[in-house]
């Protein structure tokens, strides 16, 4: 795992994408596969690949040799995302909900950081390290709402700490909010 890990890094890629050496959670339950959303309806193309996420972010700092540098803001919004992403796990694993997990992104380039299918509705989360939102940043929540085969909540979770409403009906919420009031009450 770790030889994966320093190769992806060389290659610019401090998660890991596609490697079936990690793609069995028998041999590494240290990692886990977060699949891309698959929509039985859309004709657009959509990424299919899966990106791995760690449980120890201090590990796999360490491993990627991260720990002796200062981190860029783009990694520290990376790690942002999957400290959320870890959160949202332990809630469903501990509150025994068996939802679904996945990530969206097209070959042109919009994204949804984690989709959480609860079975009745959709959860589609952005997560942004920074104090501010624009209606700049909702390219990705509308993309994936067109394709998306439930009605969809559209969540950006960031630093802030007031509720914003945008024209798409997405709201970013300062990510504790939503960690512990919006969560537990779906």
């Amino acid at each position: 795992m770790v030889q994966l890990l320093q190769d992806s890094q060389r290659h610019g890629n401090p998660q890991v994408d596609d490697t079936p050496f990690l793609s069995d959670p028998d041999r590494h339950a240290d990692s886990f596969p977060r699949p891309p959303y698959r929509s039985k309806c859309s004709h657009r193309r959509i990424s299919q690949r899966d990106r791995y996420i760690f449980f120890d972010l201090g590990a796999r700092n360490a491993i990627l040799g991260l720990h002796k540098q200062r981190l860029s803001p783009t990694e520290k919004g990376s790690l942002f995302e999957q400290w959320v992403l870890l959160q949202c796990l332990y809630f469903m694993h501990a509150e025994k909900r068996e939802w679904k997990f996945s990530s969206y992104r097209t070959d042109g380039g919009a994204e949804v950081d984690i989709i959480l299918d609860t079975g009745k509705k959709i959860l589609a989360l952005e997560c942004k390290l920074g104090k501010n939102v624009s209606e700049s940043q909702m390219t990705g929540l509308r993309s994936f709402q067109t394709i998306a085969e439930k009605p969809v909540s559209k969540y950006v979770l960031y630093l802030g700490e007031t509720r914003q409403k945008f024209s798409g009906g997405e709201l970013a919420i300062p990510y504790k909010e939503f960690l512990l009031d919006i969560l537990p009450a779906i």
